[in-house]
């Protein structure tokens, strides 16, 4: 069973240490304010959006409160199946869905997730 807790999130933290004070000398990004369109340029090609990130709501919440303390803001803190409909409601025309576990025995249980959310969107 995966957990999130501040434990853990300490303990990557300080893990990628080196690698997080070099992107931002220890304090998170600020957010980006920049302007976006409701839709891609209509003149564009098929859009595939190769990198998306999903996971169960519990985990997402962990990740973005991570992300929040130690990185940068997430800009959309969607559900996994907001993301995608976000993204094809915008003109992304296909999509990879990604997820990683972050420590031992989450695997398992990650991919019988996802498994069930491409069942439940007709993927």
């Amino acid at each position: 069973m995966y957990t999130a807790d501040s434990e853990h999130a300490d303990a990557f933290a300080e893990q990628h240490r080196c690698w997080l004070d070099l992107l931002h000398a220890g304090r998170p990004t600020p957010a980006l304010n920049d302007a976006e369109g409701a839709h891609l340029v209509a003149d564009l090609p098929p859009v595939i959006d190769a990198h998306v990130h999903v996971f169960p709501d519990r985990l997402f919440k962990a990740i973005w409160s991570w992300f929040e303390r130690y990185a940068w803001p997430i800009r959309y803190q969607l559900q996994a199946s907001e993301v995608i409909d976000f993204l094809l409601t915008r003109g992304v025309s296909h999509l990879v869905a990604l997820q990683y576990a972050h420590k031992p025995g989450m695997a398992r249980e990650l991919n019988q997730w996802m498994a069930g959310l491409c069942r439940n969107l007709h993927m």
